[in-house]
């Protein structure tokens, strides 16, 4: 019987941080996509190798390094996040608490 046989192989040290889980959702992000890491280093004005480095959880992602990748594919930073790291966002309508906004912002206030 082999050693792993049984047994779920334990998460390699870049999945178990915030970071490395972003990157895993980087990863699944991207095939989703259908592009290349050249492809999103070339949209992103990054190299392949800077690209690579942070996705396969080398380099860990920081907040720049988070936006910059989301949004040349296209998506919110939060889309990236662990979940857990990840706030419901408020909905009046659905029971849910107000959202604040200066007064004055709302062009078609509901009162």
């Amino acid at each position: 019987m082999g050693l792993l046989q049984g047994r779920r192989a334990m998460p390699s040290r870049a999945q178990r941080t915030y970071a490395g889980q972003a990157a895993e959702n980087l990863r699944v992000l991207i095939r989703s996509h259908g592009i290349t890491n050249r492809e999103l280093a070339d949209a992103c004005g990054r190299s392949e190798f800077w690209v690579g480095k942070r996705i396969n959880g080398h380099v860990p992602l920081d907040l720049d390094d988070l936006e910059l990748l989301a949004r040349t594919l296209g998506v919110e930073p939060a889309e990236l996040l662990p979940r857990e790291w990840v706030a419901p966002s408020p909905d009046p309508t659905n029971g849910g608490d107000a959202v604040w906004a200066p007064r004055g912002s709302n062009s078609q206030p509901a009162d």
